[in-house]
């Protein structure tokens, strides 16, 4: 029981301005799950529906506001970010085997120039970093760079599966990854979570 208690923390800010106007309020926690918070303090797991069960909710609002990840509820677990990494927020597939990750920058990047960093900075954690794939595709209203990286890290085959973007708003990293032997078994995740990541465009 001590897990829903700190899930539910970050809903709090919502919950209190649902209270001023005696409503109830829906909110997701940090693991997918969505919960209605009452007026008298009391909370309840939402009813999903079949529909619902497999259709993308707001997951995660950036930090500045610059992006946002709709995320089928209960498939994603949220991880705690290691300090040494450059990623905003990391989740886990519940099944295992499947990560995915956010790197937001503020400086816009030309989209290759990005190809190049990123490319070049994970040859720096395995030497064997490969190309393997890209391709420019249109995801939720952006045209993204989507690149495929076959690497070793610490003896372990990976494959990255990525999208590149960059504009006004900021330059992003949308990343997954998994192990090579099972990379087109898991793709279709792996595109589930990139294609749940959808740029906030600032207002002028």
């Amino acid at each position: 029981m001590k897990h829903i208690g700190c899930a539910l923390v970050f809903a709090a800010a919502v919950w209190q301005a649902g209270m001023a106007w005696g409503q109830e309020v829906r909110a997701i926690t940090e693991d997918g799950k969505q919960v209605i918070l009452r007026a008298d303090g009391t909370w309840s797991y939402a009813k999903l529906s079949q529909r619902d069960h497999t259709k993308p909710q707001l997951a995660y609002i950036g930090k500045r506001g610059t992006f946002a990840l709709d995320l089928v509820p209960g498939k994603w677990r949220r991880m705690q970010v290691d300090l040494n990494s450059d990623a905003e927020v990391a989740y886990r597939h519940v099944d295992g085997d499947v990560y995915g990750q956010v790197v937001a920058e503020r400086i816009e990047i030309p989209i290759l120039a990005l190809k190049t960093i990123v490319v070049r900075n994970m040859r720096q954690a395995a030497e064997d970093a490969r190309l393997a794939q890209e391709e420019k595709r249109t995801v939720n209203g952006k045209e993204v760079l989507c690149i495929t990286v076959d690497a070793t890290v610490d003896g372990i085959p990976l494959t990255y599966h990525c999208y590149l973007l960059s504009g006004k708003e900021g330059t992003f990293q949308v990343m997954t990854w998994t192990g090579r032997n099972i990379f087109e078994e898991v793709k279709p995740t792996m595109e589930e979570f990139l294609n749940g990541f959808r740029v906030s465009e600032k207002k002028e």
